[in-house]
């Protein structure tokens, strides 16, 4: 009845209990064995399943804490990496700072020793210029004075030779009965220019027979009484019926006749002209002002070709020109030419800022030569034709003449190569 691996009860009321134990085993139902059986194995299991999972858990932690700790040491490590990374960038800035202030102390010392130097060497050669330029000033003034006194020697010599001459002349022409109203050759008529012609050449008008006396000077009188606004006709012809004028040229009208040149051009006189040709008038400040006035005021517009030679034009004639131009005079000019006047260096600033300004730009050719200009002037000239923007400024330019002035030495040296536009 007892298993011999069982424990053998020990009294009757065991030994009972055990027995009734058994036999309830005994009678249970298998289905209720084998549901007991597996809720026992599923205890069983949820034990296991929960200490597995207390394992787990327990592994887990231990995984976390080991990673932030690993995660603070990394931290940690970061920290000091740009503590240490940061201290050693602020040493080099800081290093690097200084280097660089002494290296600006340096280069700022060198500078303005450099810049004492050359104030220095720039005084020297300053002292040195004005010596050599006092020396050559005097030599000039010496060679000058010589020249003028051999120059009024001589002229003293063929003026004595010439009243010598004009005397012997005279007492021919008396004897022959030539002069003094004895026996006088037929004056030479001219013939009148015409109304229709091209080309005009200006000249003065004379005086009237009656205001000359016996020897063809003339004398004052009383003037009659004019109309208002009545003028006398200064030249020999009428401007106003010369509409076909494209070429006028002057025959010695001086500054009178620049003044009434100018008058005549405001007036609308030779709406064709092209080429104004006055060289050698003497037509001075007075003369050019007024032509340069009506220049200004849209006269002579389609003049091509201006000639100015050897009036005596000083700078206040150039400022006149500069302001015509400036205000839009001759649109159609194309050559200017003013060789042997006056205006010296101002006369030659005044026309380096008219190139510069825009108001030369139609122009093909200018001629300055022998307008006494020097250093100053020159310099200034030079460096406006010579401007890199002259090909925008003058695109039509051609020839730009200032030969026979009076540069140094050293001006010409500066200048270097001489472009071809350019004749000096």
């Amino acid at each position: 009845m007892y298993d011999s691996d069982d424990e053998q009860p020990q009294n009757l009321l065991d030994k009972y209990a055990d027995w009734w134990r058994k036999k309830k085993e005994n009678r249970k139902h298998p289905t209720l064995r084998y549901m007991q059986k597996k809720a026992e194995m599923s205890h069983n299991n949820a034990n296991l399943d929960k200490q597995d999972y207390r394992a787990k858990e327990k592994r887990r932690r231990k995984r976390k804490l080991r990673k932030e700790i690993q995660q603070k040491r990394n931290r940690l490590h970061m920290e000091e990496v740009a503590r240490l990374d940061k201290k050693r960038h602020d040493e080099e800035v800081q290093k690097r700072t200084h280097d660089t202030h002494e290296l600006n102390y340096r280069m700022n010392l060198f500078e303005k020793w450099g810049i004492e130097n050359a104030d220095r060497k720039a005084k020297r050669d300053e002292e040195n210029r004005k010596k050599e330029e006092k020396r050559k000033k005097k030599e000039e003034k010496d060679r000058k004075k010589k020249e003028r006194d051999d120059r009024d020697a001589e002229d003293e010599r063929l003026r004595l030779e010439g009243l010598k001459l004009t005397q012997d002349t005279l007492s021919m022409m008396r004897r022959a009965g030539v002069i003094a109203g004895s026996n006088p050759p037929e004056p030479v008529e001219e013939d009148p220019q015409r109304e229709t012609e091209t080309t005009v050449t200006l000249i003065e008008r004379p005086p009237t027979p009656e205001l000359l006396d016996d020897y063809g000077n003339a004398v004052s009188k009383k003037k009659k009484k004019k109309k208002k606004g009545a003028r006398r006709q200064f030249f020999t012809v009428d401007l106003k019926r010369f509409r076909n004028v494209e070429e006028m040229n002057g025959d010695s009208i001086g500054e009178k006749g620049g003044v009434a040149l100018g008058r005549e051009m405001v007036s609308g006189v030779c709406p064709r002209l092209t080429k104004l040709d006055l060289s050698y008038n003497g037509l001075k400040f007075k003369g050019t002002k007024s032509l340069f006035d009506a220049f200004a005021r849209g006269c002579g517009s389609g003049i091509a070709s201006l000639d100015l030679r050897c009036n005596s034009i000083d700078a206040r004639g150039i400022q006149g020109f500069r302001a015509a131009m400036e205000a839009g005079a001759l649109p159609n000019i194309l050559s200017v030419d003013l060789r042997m006047n006056t205006f010296g260096d101002e006369g030659g600033k005044l026309i380096a800022h008219m190139v510069l300004s825009g108001a030369l730009g139609n122009l093909e050719t200018i001629r300055l030569d022998s307008c006494q200009m020097r250093d100053a002037g020159l310099s200034a000239v030079f460096k406006a034709f010579n401007a890199k923007s002259i090909g925008f400024l003058m695109p039509k330019l051609k020839l730009a003449s200032f030969k026979n002035n009076h540069p140094s030495t050293n001006m010409v040296k500066q200048w270097g190569i001489i472009p071809p536009h350019i004749m000096f």
